[in-house]
This record gives C-alpha cells, sequence and structure tokens, in this order.
C-alpha cells in the first residue's frame, strides 16, 4: 500500500509521474505530477508550487493472464519440492540405502537413546552422539527408542494406575454408603446407576503411544 511521503525527507529519483499533494490542509490540491531540476511540474512543464507531500502511483490492476501464471508457478514448485520429498523417502525402502541427511541420536551411559539435532551440534554432557549413514541404522535405532519409549511409557502408567485405583475405591465405598442410608427410593436408584457407571467407567487419561520418524512414519502409512 502506498504512504504519503514528505518532500523535506524524500524526493522522487526519477521525472516519473506521482501524486503531488500542494497546499495546506484546509486549502489544497491534489494532482499528477513530477519532480526534475529541483522543481514540481503538473501537466506540460507548469510548475508546481508548495508540494509538502507525494506518492507513487498504484500499480494496474492485474488481468486474469496475470494470476494464472503465478497460480502456475506455484503449483510447478509445489509438484517439485514433492518430487523431491518423494525421491528422499525411497532411501528408506532399502537397507543399504544411504541418507542424504543423516539422521543423528543420542545414548547415554545407561543405554537410553533420543532423537538428536543435526549433525552439526555436539553432543550434550553425558551423551554419545550417533550418526546413521544408512536407512538401516537409522530404522534399527528407532525401533530401539521406540521400545524404550513404551517399556517406560507402560510404567508410568501402572504407577498412574495404582494412584486413580485407590481413589475409585473410594468413591465406590462412599457411593455404596450412601445408597445404604438413601432415604427414598427415588436417591437410591439415583446412586444405584452412578455406581454402575462408575464401575464400567473407563480411564480418560489412559493411552498408548508409538513414536517413529518422519520417513517411517511416511512409508507405514502413519
Amino acid at each position: 500500500m502506498n504512504r504519503w511521503k514528505k518532500v523535506a525527507k524524500k524526493t522522487p529519483d526519477t521525472d516519473r509521474q506521482v501524486i503531488a499533494f500542494s497546499g495546506d490542509t484546509e486549502s489544497h490540491h491534489i494532482c499528477l505530477a513530477s519532480f526534475s531540476d529541483g522543481k514540481w511540474w503538473a501537466g506540460h512543464r507548469m510548475e508546481l508550487g508548495d508540494v509538502t507531500r507525494w506518492m507513487d502511483l498504484p500499480g494496474e490492476p492485474k488481468d486474469f493472464a496475470y494470476w494464472r501464471n503465478r497460480l502456475s508457478k506455484w503449483w510447478g514448485k509445489r509438484v517439485q519440492d514433492a518430487e523431491d520429498a518423494g525421491d528422499w523417502l525411497k532411501g528408506w525402502t532399502s537397507s543399504n540405502a544411504q541418507l542424504g541427511r543423516k539422521v543423528v541420536f543420542y545414548k547415554d551411559t545407561s543405554g537410553k537413546v533420543i532423537t538428536g539435532l543435526p549433525e552439526n551440534v555436539p553432543a550434550p554432557f553425558g551423551y554419545q552422539k550417533i550418526v546413521c549413514n544408512s536407512a538401516l541404522e537409522a530404522e534399527r535405532l528407532s525401533g530401539l527408542q521406540r521400545r524404550q519409549e513404551q517399556s517406560e511409557h507402560r510404567i508410568e502408567q501402572e504407577r498412574r494406575g495404582s494412584i486413580e485405583s485407590e481413589f475409585q475405591r473410594e468413591i465406590r465405598s462412599e457411593l455404596h454408603h450412601k445408597m445404604g442410608n438413601a432415604r427414598n427410593n427415588v436417591n437410591r436408584e439415583f446412586l444405584r446407576r452412578a455406581l454402575e457407571r462408575n464401575e464400567g467407567r473407563r480411564d480418560p487419561t489412559a493411552y498408548e503411544r508409538e513414536s517413529y520418524l518422519h520417513a517411517e512414519a511416511h512409508e507405514d502409512g502413519h
């Protein structure tokens, strides 16, 4: 979007036509003008005085051919990017394929494997950097990392479940107590249904997880 420029700060660098603002806010004139030889000119070399601001002319409207050309270039780049990505991912279908972008893992003294940063970044203190040159190496370490994460996740779920089960036991005990001391059948039926729903309730926080490298997930359809 074009904006007014103050003449005191900047003037046009060529004698092209621009929109000039002359006068003050109470009495002013706006017209097409040009700036050359240190003066402002309107029309056929008619000198224009007291110009305080100016702005470039807006660009001409873009026709259908222009936007079609822009869209064609954009789509062509998208197609090329997809083809380049497909060529890179094909390396994962062969066990001896060499990777253009090497996958890096870190391993600590306990043998735990985590995904690392690019090859040029040093490993954190206490970790060994493992650079995978082939798809086979990357898939092997990715599988090891996945099994370790699943084991850690299962232990964490069991620990959380043991805490949750104690809460659930207390809730069921309280519902049984209130149902046995209900004042009428309506309250008793309400508590019975609440107990029934609680018994069949699935833990909404329980879930399974499985992580893949991006290329592995693409190949497996994830």
